[in-house]
């Protein structure tokens, strides 16, 4: 199928092969949940700009939890490419401009490393991982 798109369409074709390739194919969806002193933001799927809600439309519903950290639990997140970083920065900024903070929780090890490798890890609030020996309740 990717063979015969036009060369201007090669990055996204990569793209989604790798994210099929590694078994990611799910779009991106997004659940709220207020909690006593932060707002939870559950990212599943692939993390792909074009392929899930709009940072404004996230944003709108996290503002009425604002002023609060803003904790963004990655746990079901598969993969995520460079125009996901922008995603998760837009978000970011806005709960900065809330008065708020971000930290990422629970990043899997490949969406870990990709941010970590464009060096948005301090940017976007990437928590190490607890040891699994160490979390609470379990």
């Amino acid at each position: 199928m990717c063979q015969r798109m036009q060369i201007g369409s090669r990055a996204r074709c990569v793209r989604t092969l790798w994210a099929r390739c590694a078994g990611r194919g799910a779009s991106m969806k997004y659940e709220i949940r207020r909690e006593a002193n932060y707002c939870l933001l559950r990212l599943t799927g692939v993390i792909l700009r074009e392929d899930g809600p709009q940072p404004s439309e996230v944003i709108e519903a996290v503002a009425s939890h604002m002023p609060a950290d803003l904790v963004l639990d990655m746990s079901g997140a598969t993969y995520i490419d460079s125009s996901g970083l922008e995603w998760l920065t837009e978000v970011r900024n806005a709960a900065v401009a809330g008065g708020g903070r971000m930290t990422v929780m629970h990043a899997s090890p490949l969406c870990a490393e990709i941010i970590r490798l464009t060096r948005l890890d301090p940017l976007l609030g990437l928590a190490p991982e607890v040891p699994q020996h160490a979390r609470i309740g379990q």
